[in-house]
């Protein structure tokens, strides 16, 4: 230390080193004022997407004999859809900014497994919707029953897929797009929903 402040006078090595310090503790705080943010959006984010899954509720019960056989089925199976479609948002990576690489893959793979189980069930609902008769069909377009979001859903770019390349052998995986994802899986809900409460409100025929 004396050679230095022999030979640099103008250096004061304490001070280096307590600079040096100082820059630490100035980074440690950065990086935890960063994670807080992190947590504090996280949790906002949450709050936001439990609101919107508790407005596609329907407490209705399932009672379906006053409906058609066909009808009556894909009421139920909505219901049941929407649980499915409720999963993804459930187990939506996050945080992954922490992860090793190959945890950030196997969330992100464990992510896309329920994603093809909600894409699978909701093409066979849909494909059920288009099987109606054509008076269950008229019935549907007199209660104004509109499916279109959950249609959307099906096809829309980063909502029931993850990643545009079903092959990728990255490590470090691309995280979904959380705000799209809930966006469109939740509006497709709404529509399950609305459907459910359109039919189960119906008047029951005593004649039935």
């Amino acid at each position: 230390m004396r050679a230095a402040q022999a030979r640099y006078p103008w250096v004061d090595v304490l001070g280096i080193v307590d600079g040096n310090l100082a820059l630490s503790l100035l980074c440690a705080g950065a990086a935890t004022t960063a994670a807080t943010r992190h947590v504090v959006a996280r949790r906002a984010r949450n709050a936001r997407i439990a609101r919107r899954l508790a407005e596609t509720e329907v407490r209705l019960p399932l009672k379906t004999r006053h409906l058609s056989p066909a009808l009556a089925d894909l009421t139920w199976q909505a219901r049941t859809l929407r649980l499915v479609l409720a999963t993804p948002l459930q187990r939506i990576p996050q945080g992954t900014w922490r992860d090793t690489p190959w945890r950030r893959r196997q969330r992100c793979d464990d992510y896309d497994r329920t994603l093809v189980e909600a894409r699978r069930a909701l093409w066979d609902w849909l494909l059920a919707v288009s099987r109606l008769s054509s008076a269950d069909r008229g019935l549907l377009a007199d209660l104004g029953v509109s499916l279109r979001a959950a249609r959307k859903a099906l096809f829309a770019p980063g909502v029931l897929e993850r990643t545009t390349d079903p092959w990728e052998e990255v490590v470090f995986a691309a995280t979904p797009n959380i705000e799209t994802v809930s966006a469109g899986l939740c509006e497709a809900m709404l529509d399950l929903s609305r459907l459910e409460v359109a039919l189960l409100s119906l008047p029951t025929d005593p004649y039935r």
